[in-house]
């Protein structure tokens, strides 16, 4: 999950981590080594703490990356709401896979990657709205890395990097 605030975005670890198999190019500042480390923390936390990124280019980066939800988007959303989005993207997986599995073989291999990176980021888009739909429901925490009810309070801490997670 991302989170845009005063020309900063706030991006989850797991979806950090996540950012490893994209085919997307990632600005060079985002430092691959972040990804490796994002896996400890992901074990430790499942992936809720935040990292923040303030560069300009890794700020654009991410509002272009479709992929990774914002939470804009989706506070405000019921349960209800969030299981209907989930099953979409659950649909739009089966339906992916039925058509990667029409193609002739010569197409698998050359479709393989464009699919698996496809059905990799459904996958992982529904799993976010899960995490969604169990925090509204309290049976899991999210820390945001300030108060969303009140958008105008200072941000209460600093989103932590994987070293200071440890």
């Amino acid at each position: 999950m991302k989170i845009f605030k005063d020309g900063k975005v706030y991006v989850q670890v797991y979806d950090v981590a996540q950012m490893n198999n994209s085919i997307i190019p990632y600005p060079s500042s985002i430092n691959p080594e972040r990804f490796d480390e994002c896996k400890d923390t992901i074990r430790s936390t499942r992936g809720k703490q935040f990292l923040v990124f303030e560069k300009p280019l890794e700020v654009k980066y991410f509002e272009m990356i479709d992929w990774i939800i914002d939470y804009d988007d989706v506070k405000d959303k019921t349960i209800e709401e969030l299981q209907a989005l989930s099953n979409n993207l659950i649909e739009q997986q089966n339906n992916s896979y039925k058509e990667f599995k029409k193609l002739s073989n010569e197409e698998k291999k050359k479709k393989s990657l464009e699919y698996s990176y496809k059905l990799d980021t459904l996958e992982h888009q529904t799993y976010t709205l899960l995490y969604l739909i169990l925090h509204k429901q309290n049976k899991m925490e999210i820390e945001l890395p300030f108060d969303p009810e009140d958008n105008k309070k200072k941000i209460k801490q600093k989103a932590k990097t994987p070293k200071e997670v440890k």
